[in-house]
This record gives C-alpha cells, sequence and structure tokens, in this order.
C-alpha cells in the first residue's frame, strides 16, 4: 500500500511550476500530469449501457474569513435537499479569504484548491462553479451574487444528458489501517471530439472549526463551533485531472482505474467521501458528468 504522502511529491511539485507561470505570462500550458493509477485498463464495449442520469457538480469557493460564505453554505445545503442525488457539491478553500484565523485548528486551503481556483479565474466570494459552465449573462465561469444564479445553473443543467456515464465503487477497504482503494469506471455512451481528463478528490464533512459571518445575530461576527461540510482535503490525481484518451472518444469506450490512499489521521472517517468528474481538457473546462462515494469499511 502507498501512504498519500507517497503519492503526491511529483504532482505537487509539478503544481508548484503551474502555480509560478500562472504570474509570469496569459497563455499557460497546462501542467504535466506525472500521476499514474494503480490500475489502469481501457477497452471499446460492443454493448453500450443506457445514459446515466446527469450529475451536476457544483464548485463552492469559500474562506474562513469571508463573512458572507456562511449564507452561500446555507443556500447550497438547500440545493443539495432539493436535488438529491442528481447534484454534488464541493468547498474549496482558497484565495486571500481563506487564511486561517489565529483560533483556528488547520488551514483549509490546498495547493490543488489554490490551483483550481486560479484555474477559474475566481474574482470574488463566495463563488460557485456549475459544471464549470459559463452561463449566458455571466461574465466568468464562476458565480457570485445572487445566489438565485447558482440554482438556474444547477436547475439548467440537470436537464442535459451526459455523454459519459461514471461510477465510483469499493475495491477494498481497511479501517484500522485508515486504508482505502476505489475504482472509477467510465463508459462512453457518444462519439466524441474532445479529449477528456478525470478528476478525482476527497471531501470530508462536519470539521468544526471558526468561521467569520455577516449575521447581525452573531455577536462580534466570530462562530467559534462553524460546521464546515464537504471541504476538499486532496486529490488524487492532479489538480486539473488526468488524461482518459489520447485522441477521440468513439461511443463503448471504456476506461477504468483504481486509485489508492492511506487517510491522515486527523480526518474522521465515518465523514469522508470521493468525488470524481469527467470533464473536457484544453479550452472548454465542461464537466460532463460527476459521481461521488460515501467512504465505508
Amino acid at each position: 500500500m502507498k501512504s498519500i504522502n507517497s503519492i503526491f511529491p511529483i504532482s505537487i511539485l509539478a503544481s508548484i511550476v503551474f502555480i509560478f507561470g500562472l504570474s509570469s505570462c496569459e497563455e499557460v500550458p497546462p501542467p504535466i500530469d506525472f500521476f499514474v493509477p494503480l490500475a489502469d485498463s481501457t477497452f471499446v464495449a460492443s454493448d453500450v449501457p443506457q445514459k446515466q442520469a446527469k450529475v451536476v457538480v457544483l464548485e463552492e469557493f469559500s474562506g474562513v474569513k469571508c463573512v458572507n460564505c456562511p449564507q452561500g453554505n446555507t443556500f447550497v445545503e438547500g440545493l443539495l435537499e432539493e436535488h438529491d442525488d442528481q447534484l454534488i457539491s464541493m468547498t474549496l478553500h482558497a484565495g486571500q479569504f481563506a487564511i486561517p484565523l489565529s483560533s483556528s485548528e488547520e488551514s483549509f486551503s490546498t495547493e490543488e484548491t489554490e490551483i483550481i481556483d486560479d484555474f477559474l479565474e475566481v474574482g470574488g466570494y463566495p463563488a460557485a462553479t456549475v459544471d464549470r459552465i459559463q452561463f449566458s449573462g455571466q461574465d466568468f465561469v464562476s458565480m457570485t451574487f445572487p445566489f438565485s444564479s447558482w440554482a438556474t445553473a444547477v436547475e439548467e443543467r440537470i436537464q442535459t444528458s451526459p455523454s459519459v456515464n461514471l461510477t465510483l465503487s469499493k475495491v477494498e477497504a481497511d479501517e484500522s489501517e485508515r486504508y482505502y482503494r476505489l475504482k472509477v469506471e467510465m463508459v462512453y455512451t457518444e462519439d466524441l471530439s474532445k479529449n477528456n481528463n478525470l478528476s478525482l478528490f476527497i471531501l470530508e464533512s462536519g470539521i468544526i472549526d471558526p468561521q467569520l459571518t455577516s449575521d447581525p445575530a452573531v455577536v462580534g461576527g466570530y462562530i467559534g463551533e462553524y460546521e464546515h461540510n464537504h471541504v476538499v482535503r486532496t486529490m488524487l490525481t492532479s489538480p486539473l485531472g488526468t488524461s482518459v484518451n489520447d485522441g477521440g472518444i468513439v461511443k463503448g469506450l471504456t476506461v477504468i482505474k483504481e486509485f489508492e490512499v492511506n487517510f491522515e489521521e486527523s480526518w474522521d472517517l465515518g465523514h469522508l467521501e470521493f468525488v470524481a468528474f469527467v470533464h473536457n481538457s484544453g479550452d472548454s473546462k465542461e464537466i460532463l458528468q460527476g459521481a461521488k462515494l460515501k467512504a465505508e469499511f
């Protein structure tokens, strides 16, 4: 088994190179993807399954010093209740508002979340991207206020039909060793001309740590025991994803990858989940389909 610390040094180096590139010029090539999954098989199936229901991915950009972010958190929780299994939410802490408070137990910002924040050109907080689409009337992929625009975008995307089926499943797990191995399976239900990447995240919910707020009912605007949910802890791919295909995609193309991780000691095993999505690489950032899996032992 590999520990999480043994997986990432090279990809982190690539991430650092990418960050410095962002500051030096406008045209920046994607970072080199050094990450190699444990198992990787590709074939074309003759029996293509029916399309899955669309699963939308909402990336919420937040920070413990962002006084309006609790409002965004609450709004997203409402969307999750409304749309159930067709919506996935991820909270990415990044930017100046993600700098920990003096009373914070830890920092939720990671190198991956900072890279994604830059890649999606997030300009204000709280913000959200929905399937990484720039919707009509929006200047950027990321949206800030009003929150109603987030809901409209989610409802629009739920009505679309995904061109790839995406499934996550447990291969094996050991609670005492905090070890998990999972399988990601992608089956394309259409021919596609664009190249695709796969991004895979580990999220944790139920984290209690301080948060600033603009809620006038909260004395001093400080919540000492705020519940942070869907927080991106790390990634098992490069920040902008690992390549799914080399060349065009044909209907029936099936790609299976396996990943393993040893969870950090500070993470609560009862509140962890994996989130994956398949997305276009290159100029188009569109997420084609999302999937999630609760880490169960």
